[in-house]
């Protein structure tokens, strides 16, 4: 007995299927899109804060957002920061890019600019114009690959000014905190593959209903 072209036709939809299913699921590139956190990094500046306006100024800022290596360009989407401090709230982060650093390999910069004129910038020195996934905590100043520093800016004349910039030292480097760089994960494509198996399912349906009619 010879097969029929429909019960020939449904094996091939199901082969069809199972291939959609297997490529949607796979993997794509890894390390496309990451996702940089930072987290506690801490800033100390002078003794004029609080009522008294004699405590020690503290800023401390967790933020994270994500990178596409691909198009080396910021995701957009990234909430803003978590800030304590007196120099008020942030928006999320902004620029973002590589420059080749003269002691060799390339430094990562991004920031956040808050409303008060005053911005914590980031950095990463790596040696590709690449983030990698790892661990880079703050060093102060940076002195090798595979470190990462913050420090932060006033505007001149602000009152950030006055809070945080030592006389005759310059803006302040974090003195703790921590970089994280972890690969994005990547939306589900299960869904995809199941919509792929409904719509080859469908021809398959309507033919068997056809040739039920047929039989009659």
């Amino acid at each position: 007995m010879q097969p029929s072209p429909l019960r020939a036709f449904r094996w091939l939809g199901v082969l069809a299927a199972l291939a959609l299913f297997w490529f949607a699921a796979a993997p794509v590139q890894a390390d496309d899109i990451v996702t940089v956190d930072a987290s506690n990094l801490l800033f100390t500046g002078n003794s004029v804060c609080g009522p008294s306006g004699t405590d020690l100024c503290t800023e401390v800022l967790s933020g994270s957002f994500s990178w596409d290596n691909t198009t080396g360009t910021l995701v957009p989407g990234a909430g803003p920061p978590i800030v304590s401090g007196p120099l008020g709230p942030f928006p999320p982060a902004i620029g973002g890019g590589f420059t080749p650093s003269g002691g060799g390999g390339f430094l990562f910069a991004a920031g956040w600019l808050s409303s008060g004129n005053a911005s914590i910038n980031l950095n990463i020195l790596l040696p590709t114009a690449v983030l990698p996934p790892g661990t880079y905590p703050t060093v102060g100043s940076l002195t090798g690959l595979g470190q990462a520093d913050a420090f932060l800016l006033c505007a001149s004349g602000s009152a950030c000014e006055s809070e945080f910039y030592p006389a005759g030292v310059g803006f302040p480097l974090a003195s703790q905190g921590l970089v994280t760089i972890t690969e994005a994960p990547e939306p589900p494509s299960t869904a995809l593959a199941a919509l792929g198996i409904l719509a080859l399912g469908l021809p398959i349906a309507r033919r068997r209903r056809a040739g039920a009619r047929l039989n009659v």
